[in-house]
């Protein structure tokens, strides 16, 4: 068996400090890192080369971030739902409005599918107990309430390689 070897180079910066950084996500297409802070209701676009990130604020806690078609335009998963955000020009555009099984609950992490399906979990703010569902978004087929257990603080959506399988965990249980 012969074996390969890697290298590449890296480039480090200094993140801007965030009280919950999460959703971290490379785009390929635009060589850049997006990510929020989510109590902060802020999003982030660092590019490569240790320049200072772009950075966006919103009234509102932010959970996830999801890549589109458009290499400036990125899915946002607001605390009351899921907006489309175009970073050029700054403009946003409501998507859907998530409803929520109580007061004080907002969405948390989400990921694409292969076929540009966003899967994304709701959580009470405290993340105490499970009153969270997991949801399912297409444009043209609007949103689905996904038949999962509830959650308290859903996380680490993700889909296998073949695509027909979804991870997730209830960060509270430690399961995936």
């Amino acid at each position: 068996m012969k074996t390969k070897t890697i290298s590449s180079a890296a480039t480090l910066w200094q993140a801007p400090s965030c009280t919950l950084g999460e959703s971290i996500i490379w785009d390929d297409r635009s060589r850049r890192f997006w990510w929020v802070d989510v109590p902060a209701g802020a999003l982030y676009r660092g590019e490569e080369g240790g320049q200072a990130p772009d950075h966006w604020l919103f009234p509102e806690a932010l959970g996830h971030v999801a890549l589109t078609e458009c290499p400036d335009c990125v899915v946002l998963g607001l605390a009351s739902g899921l907006e489309l955000f175009n970073a050029t020009t700054s403009t946003r555009t409501r998507l859907v409005t998530v409803p929520h099984a109580a007061p004080g609950m907002r969405l948390n992490d989400g990921r694409c599918d292969r076929h540009g399906h966003l899967v994304f979990g709701t959580m009470s703010e405290g993340g105490k107990k499970p009153h969270g569902a997991y949801w399912w978004f297409c444009p043209r087929k609007g949103l689905r309430h996904l038949d999962l257990p509830p959650p308290a603080i859903p996380n680490s959506i993700c889909f296998s390689p073949a695509g027909d399988l979804l991870y997730f965990t209830d960060s509270t249980l430690k399961v995936i």
